[in-house]
């Protein structure tokens, strides 16, 4: 069978979100005439046709408020309520922004999770009730459109072959243009047959596109066909069907208009024809709000309900007789009409009602009226509980059925049903016994501190805002709110609400507002009481209290004070005399507030009725309790801040403990002279404050008196001596008192303990007076002995020396009569000072008569308690002294001076260099080294000397001590070569004398640089310089630098001279170590030469072949040591090796040349060997020529190591005979004076010439292969 389909080809845009089709639809809001489901479906149905439930808020309210009034009833919208309950979401999960509720909505009464719209605003609803609803979508703009044919072989095939187009459409609209991409849909040609092809879709094509006309189908019976009834088929063709206004589907069987609920209303009544009635308005029946009730004393019931099922086109009428049509009968109506009455409590069903509203009507039904007005229901046994259910319900559904006839099943009539609507409808009424609360009281909010009223409890401004929140009713919820205003007014020792009219009243305020700003009219304390009512008519009331004073004043009482109790009272608690940490500091009745204290406004505030304890105001400075408070002081801050002079110490104002103390303890860290400054703030309710200072000071040390004695022209401390007038002397002493200064000062002449006998006294200023040193220092400028001013940090500047000669005055100076002392008397002056803390300070001198100067005593060099220094390396000297005495007036002090020389009296009198001390030591800086002596005389309180006593020197000296000129008595060594680190060339002869070489043109290049530093070479003896170099020594070298050769004795001898002064050291120690410089010899340590510049050593230890050096301490007088490495040096035990004992001899040219290898001998002495050769008739013999040096002449050039040696025949001590054997023999001697000898091969002297032969020209194969003929 071949299938044709018509599939038309559109390319269009989207537009953005807020755009949408038609302006007349209301910005493309869509509504379903008629058309009632639940939201569920409804969703559905938005998105089958692309779309979504409708948004109101996408437009203006007014545009959405003219589409709900032309339809006139309720709309489901796309806003739910998400699984957390209390958020609501559109369909596609965003937030919900906008909301238009009704007054009191949302309630969630029984899960009410989703939203319909009226011209009243939102409502939430149960989302399985039935309601119409509005589908939106965005704009598309249709821009190209291609209709083509599909002709198909299976029918089955369709959603490939659309799937196809579109993928082939897409693909091609990469590469062209929509015009062209469209155009080109009509020239390409596909054909399918089978359904395998289905199975590989990507290789084989599944349509064929083609132009052409479409088949189509005729409305009928049939049932691949459609009824279209109650409709009508234009053409008789089954797609231009078009069902009855009201009907719907494809065979038009499906009624799309709802039953509508004109009119429901239910009343409750009682024995005192107290009514509730629900809904308010009766004509708006669909979801109202539920009707709530704290009354259980209902007794009736009374319903009135009205439906109407309205049909806009009236349907086609049926033919009987089948002939013109095939529907022969049809009936629609109301076919289902029921009132329910439902009582639920505790979730159980109680008490049950019905009541079917078509009784009495006859078909057809599409009017009812007044179903239930005239029956009363007695629900007076219900009692209704908390939380119970009464549940009004209508019901109602529209239905029918027609009859069509078969023609082609011999004209059987088919009865079919229509699928009705079914319209519902709840008014509800609910019990709520349970008062409305705060959350936060209530505990059901856990981390609240909110109040369930709050103001702000103090102020000084009229204008108070009132805020509350957090108010639940977990039932029927929270309606309105009622906000009270009242005065109080004290009443005893509590504030009461004043008799009279509240201040303000506000009955009803909106669940929406939270806050309300009031006014009051004058100061004082008010009461707000805020009344929180929910649907039922419960409530619960809270209370705040304010404080309103914008005039308040805290004063000073002037006849009280602050005071430190520390303080002494004697200073008018200006002085704290003791050394305590912790002050006390009180202020009693010092603050007050009167108008508060006077009106009582800080008392307590009495209980209110209606108002339960915890809902009263128990937060902020202002609650139901009373307030702590002395004379309306409700806080009390103190702060201190301590100088000396400048800040050193402070505390920011910090509130006291108690308020009723009027006292703080204060810890305070302060020294002798520091002011304290403490300030009190006393602050009221309102934090106006007055505050107070206070200064005190500390001086817990009495003043000082110092110095007190009799002078003498320059001479201080002395005795009264040949002076019997009393008028006649000057007593000076230092009184002072850094930290508060003097406030009196008095002094005293008496002549025995007792003070009985008085002979004078007076009370001389205290010399302060000046505010600044400078101006103390210009008015004690002429004083005897110059100004000597001090300041204290608060209390201006004193001069402290005080210079007296009494005058002859009573109570003024001396007592007249009693000025003349006795000779050889002991006398009293006592000094009293008082300082401004008044602490007193006594001190008394006794003065007698002295004739004697003191006895001279011993000086020594260095600390006392030590030995006696004579050498030293600090230049800081010291020198203590003993044994100075004087019996009568003793030793005043001790004169003093350190020089290059001992000092007379008399020099030590005119000297200005001396210095006075009250010690028995003495320290001096030396400038520079040198002997230093010092000389010390005593003096007596008569100011007589005693003679001078000098030391006996020490010598400073920081030289490091050496020697020179050392002499290694038994060491063997060669001339050698060094360059020391100042590019001086030396000889180092073999007795280690070395020479300054002056001419250095001759000099080889290689020579040896001194590894050790030039004090090292200068050690030994320096000898007359030199110019010329012998050539032997040029090619002299050590290995290893060393510079001489211990042979094999048993000790050896050394010896030096002092590089400094013999009289500067203290001794040597000499060691043998195996590293230069070390302080800490290895092989031998350190051993004392008792002081001697000579030292024998025993070596037996020594190890052959070792260096070893020789170290040497030298310690000077004054503890340096000076150290010096010598070497380093070798034992050689051993003569030289012979390794390879081979001497060829040749007769050359009249030359006996005699030749060896260079490892003939082992080279491991450190300085070159000297060789020598021998010739004999025999071996080891030296008969012919004794050992002589060998020489570079003829065929022989001799180098180092040699290899040779020649001599002339005719330079033999004896003539050699021929063809005689003669032997050679080669000895070898080291610097130790150790030699060994090689002895040669026998040497046959032979000077016949060989004989003559004869020569052949021929080859020497030929001769082998013939022979000689």
């Amino acid at each position: 069978m071949i299938n044709k389909t018509m599939i038309v080809l559109a390319f269009g845009v989207l537009c953005i979100q807020t755009a949408f089709a038609d302006r007349e639809d209301c910005y493309g809001w869509r509504f379903e005439s008629q058309y009632r489901t639940d939201w569920s479906d409804a969703r559905s149905r938005c998105s089958y046709l692309d779309g979504e439930l409708w948004r109101p808020t996408y437009g203006k309210w007014g545009c959405a408020s003219n589409l709900v009034r032309r339809i006139s009833g309720y709309i489901w919208t796309g806003a739910h309520r998400s699984s957390e309950k209390h958020s609501w979401k559109w369909t596609d999960g965003s937030s919900v922004y906008g909301e238009h509720w009704w007054p009191g909505e949302p309630n969630d009464a029984g899960d009410e999770d989703c939203v319909i719209v009226s011209d009243r605003g939102w409502n939430d609803e149960l989302c399985r009730d039935v309601f119409m609803f509005v589908c939106q979508w965005r704009r598309v703009i249709y821009m190209k459109m291609k209709r083509i044919v599909v002709t198909t072989f299976l029918a089955d095939l369709y959603p490939m072959v659309l799937l196809e187009i579109a993928s082939m459409f897409v693909q091609r609209l990469t590469t062209a243009t929509i015009d062209d991409a469209l155009d080109t849909m009509t020239t390409t040609v596909y054909t399918v047959k089978d359904r395998s092809s289905r199975r590989n879709i990507g290789k084989h094509i599944l349509y064929r596109l083609i132009t052409g006309n479409v088949i189509v189908k005729a409305c009928s019976w049939r049932s691949d066909s459609t009824r279209c009834y109650p409709g009508s088929c234009v053409g008789q063709l089954a797609s231009k069907c078009k069902c009855t206004r009201g009907f719907s589907g494809s065979q038009c069987d499906e009624i799309t208009e709802s039953i509508k609920i004109m009119h429901a209303e239910a009343k409750l009544s009682d024995d005192s024809n107290k009514i509730l009635t629900t809904p308010d308005d009766p004509n708006v029946p669909y979801h109202q709000p539920v009707k709530w009730s704290n009354n259980n004393k209902w007794n009736f019931l009374e319903l009135d309900f009205s439906l109407n099922y309205h049909i806009f086109e009236r349907p086609p009428k049926p033919d009987p007789t089948g002939e013109k049509h095939f529907v022969i009968y049809f009936k629609y109506d109301i076919v289902k009409a029921l009132l329910e009455i439902e009582h639920r409590s505790q979730g159980v069903s109680r008490n049950n009602r019905m009541l079917n509203c078509c009784n009495g009507y006859s078909y057809p039904i599409f009017h009812i009226t007044n179903c239930g007005k005239k029956k009363k229901f007695d629900i007076q046994s219900w009692g209704f509980q908390h939380a119970d259910k009464l549940t009004i319900t209508c019901t109602a559904e529209n239905g029918g059925f027609l009859i069509y006839r078969d023609r082609e099943d011999g004209n059987r009539d088919i009865n079919v049903r229509l699928k009705g609507k079914t319209v519902q409808s709840s008014l509800v009424f609910r019990w709520d016994y349970i008062t409305p609360y705060q959350e936060c009281i209530n505990g059901s909010k856990t981390d609240c501190n909110q109040p369930p009223v709050d103001c702000k409890d103090v102020s000084k401004q009229p204008d108070i805002k009132v805020r509350w929140g957090g108010w639940k009713d977990d039932l029927s919820g929270i309606d309105h709110f009622e906000l009270e205003l009242y005065e109080l007014v004290s009443t005893g020792r509590h504030l009461n609400h004043i008799n009279g009219p509240a201040v303000h009243r506000d009955e009803k305020i909106s669940v929406h507002t939270s806050e309300q700003i009031l006014k009051l009219p004058k100061p004082g304390m008010y009461s707000m009481i805020l009344t929180s009512i929910d649907r039922a008519g419960n409530h619960q009331s809270a209370r705040c209290l304010v404080f309103y004073d914008d005039i308040s004043v805290v004063d000073i009482k002037h006849t009280k004070r602050i005071k430190v109790n520390e303080a002494s009272a004697k200073t008018n608690f200006t002085w704290v005399s003791v050394d305590d940490v912790e002050l006390s500091v009180t202020w009693t009745d010092r603050f007050l507030n009167e108008r508060h204290e006077k009106h009582g406004w800080m008392y307590g505030v009495a209980g209110y009725v209606g108002v339960q304890e915890e809902y009263d105001d128990l937060y902020g400075p202002r609650k139901v309790s009373p307030i702590d408070n002395i004379h309306g002081i409700v806080k009390f801050e103190i702060k201190y801040e301590v100088y000396g002079p400048y800040l050193k110490a402070n505390q920011s104002f910090t509130q006291t403990a108690n308020v009723l103390s009027q006292a703080e303890y204060l810890n305070i860290t302060w020294e002798d002279g520091y002011r304290l400054d403490i300030t009190v703030k006393a602050l009221d309710i309102l934090d106006i404050y007055k505050d107070d200072i206070i200064s005190v000071y500390k001086d817990v040390s009495p003043p000082v008196i110092q110095n007190l004695w009799l002078t003498k022209g320059d001479r201080v401390n002395i005795s009264v001596h040949s002076m019997e007038d009393f008028s006649k002397m000057t007593i000076e002493w230092e009184a002072f008192d850094y930290a508060s200064g003097l406030d009196q000062v008095e002094w005293r002449l008496y002549n025995n303990y007792t003070g009985i006998e008085e002979h004078g006294k007076a009370t001389p200023t205290t010399q302060g007076e000046s505010e600044t040193l400078e101006d103390c220092i210009n008015k004690y400028g002429s004083a005897p002995k110059g100004s000597s001013c001090y300041c204290t940090m608060f209390h201006g500047c004193y001069h402290k020396h005080f210079h007296i000669r009494p005058n002859i005055v009573k109570d003024s100076g001396i007592t007249p009569g009693k000025e003349i002392g006795l000779h050889d008397s002991d006398y009293f002056i006592e000094v009293t000072v008082i300082n401004k803390a008044l602490l007193k300070t006594t001190k008394t001198i006794q003065i007698s008569l002295d004739l004697s100067p003191p006895h001279e005593g011993y000086v020594h060099d260095g600390l006392k308690g030590e030995s006696e220094v004579d050498f030293q390396q600090d230049l800081n000297i010291d020198a203590h002294w003993e044994g100075f005495f004087d019996k009568e007036s003793g030793v005043d002090f001790y004169q003093y001076i350190f020089s290059d020389h001992c000092f007379s009296k008399n020099e030590m009198a005119i000297s200005k260099k001396k210095q006075v001390t009250y010690n028995t030591y003495a320290t001096y800086n030396a400038t520079s080294e040198g002997i230093y002596f010092i000389s010390v005389t005593a003096v007596n309180r008569a100011s007589e000397s005693s003679k001078v006593v000098c030391s006996d020197g020490v010598t400073v000296t920081t030289t490091i001590p050496f020697i020179k000129d050392f002499v290694f008595g038994d060491i063997k060594a060669k001339g050698q070569l060094l360059k020391d680190h100042n590019d001086t060339w030396w000889l180092l002869d073999s007795n280690l004398i070395r020479h300054r070489i002056t001419e250095l043109s001759g000099l080889p290049n290689n020579s040896t640089e001194m590894s050790q530093n030039s004090k090292d070479l200068k050690v030994f003896p320096e000898g007359r310089p030199i110019d010329k170099i012998e050539s032997e020594i040029l090619n002299t070298k050590s290995k290893s630098g060393i510079i001489g050769v211990l042979p094999t004795h048993q000790s050896f001898q050394i010896k030096w001279k002092s590089g400094v002064a013999e009289s500067l050291i203290h001794d040597y120690a000499i060691g043998i170590s195996s590293t230069p410089g070390s302080m800490a010899p290895d092989i031998n340590s350190f051993h004392s030469s008792k002081h001697h510049n000579h030292f024998r050593i025993r070596h037996s230890y020594l190890a052959e072949g070792g260096e070893f050096y020789i170290i040497v301490k030298t310690t000077s007088r004054s503890g340096i040591d000076g150290y010096q490495s010598i070497g380093p040096f070798i034992v050689d035990k051993t003569p030289p090796k012979y390794i390879n004992n081979v001497i060829n001899v040749h007769n050359v040219n009249d030359y006996l040349l005699l030749s060896w290898r260079d490892n003939v001998f082992d080279e491991e002495d450190p300085f070159p060997l000297y060789y020598e050769y021998a010739v004999g008739h025999t071996s080891s013999k030296q008969d012919v020529q004794s050992f002589t040096s060998i020489s570079s002449v003829g065929p022989c050039y001799v180098t180092y190591p040699p290899t040779c040696s020649a001599v002339l025949l005719s330079d033999l001590q004896w003539p050699l005979h021929v063809n005689h054997d003669y032997y050679i023999t080669l000895r070898v001697t080291n610097v130790a004076g150790l030699s060994s000898t090689a002895v040669s091969a026998p040497f046959r002297y032979n000077i016949q010439l060989p004989s003559k032969g004869m020569v052949f020209d021929v080859l020497p194969e030929d001769i082998k292969a013939h022979g000689m003929k």
